[in-house]
């Protein structure tokens, strides 16, 4: 993969605030979370604050008429299998930091003395892009549908393959979502952008059909019942139904 010509820069990440997980038998996605404030790499992050991480709700709450452009996509290749977070963040003068996060099962192989909790880590790499570079992301972004109507009613399980985009443009933010296999998913042309400028080195798990039986049965035989990894979300209108940031 080529490397982009502009500059790769680092950035640092602010620190999770905790918060009170609250238990709300109401909500069908288990119920718990907290908002989601930053380091979504650390451990117990994710575990936390993954459904408002999903949701965008950070970039919401950030998001007025003089904010600079920010957009989130994360692909959902079977939650525990592979996730796939990407952050462009406008820098103020047509160009973004973009940030490519991917999360694998952990390996033992990545533990060192230094950073005991390597195996469990994201594996990332971060670039500065270029106006036009950024320019074609945003056309990217709209032939793929980004900014239409969402598919409201749209469920998506942890176990299937599906992307989640979250975006704020001049003070409006913008959710869409998108489930394979479905005619939508063909029409998706960011995840080539994305992809051009991933130094992550760490392979795409590619798409297929996940049959509800399967995932019946791998419930079953492993006796899974942990809803931060084993749960469904529904797509509304702007966001997840049934979600509440705390």
């Amino acid at each position: 993969m080529r490397h982009p010509t502009a500059t790769s820069r680092k950035r640092s990440q602010s620190s999770p605030v905790a918060c009170l997980v609250l238990l709300l038998g109401a909500l069908a996605i288990a119920g718990t979370g907290c908002t989601y404030r930053g380091g979504i790499e650390r451990p117990g992050v994710q575990k936390l604050s993954w459904f408002s991480y999903l949701n965008g709700d950070d970039i919401r709450a950030a998001c007025t008429a003089d904010s600079v452009a920010r957009t989130r996509l994360v692909y959902n290749g079977q939650y525990e299998e592979q996730v796939r977070a990407y952050e462009l963040t406008g820098d103020g003068q047509g160009g973004a930091y973009y940030t490519a996060r991917v999360q694998t099962p952990a390996s033992l192989t990545r533990f060192t003395l230094d950073d005991p909790l390597a195996p469990w880590a994201w594996q990332s790499s971060e670039v500065l892009l270029s106006p036009p570079e950024v320019q074609g992301f945003e056309t990217a972004l709209r032939q793929s549908g980004a900014f239409s109507p969402t598919p409201e009613g749209l469920r998506l399980h942890s176990r299937e393959f599906y992307w989640v985009a979250i975006a704020c443009r001049d003070g409006q933010v913008a959710f869409n979502a998108w489930k394979h296999p479905s005619d939508r998913w063909e029409r998706i042309v960011f995840d080539d952008w994305l992809l051009r400028f991933d130094e992550t080195g760490v392979p795409v798990r590619q798409p297929r059909y996940v049959d509800p039986s399967e995932r019946l049965r791998d419930r079953i035989t492993r006796g899974d019942d942990d809803s931060s990894v084993n749960f469904d979300l529904t797509v509304g209108e702007n966001g997840f139904r049934g979600l509440l940031a705390f």
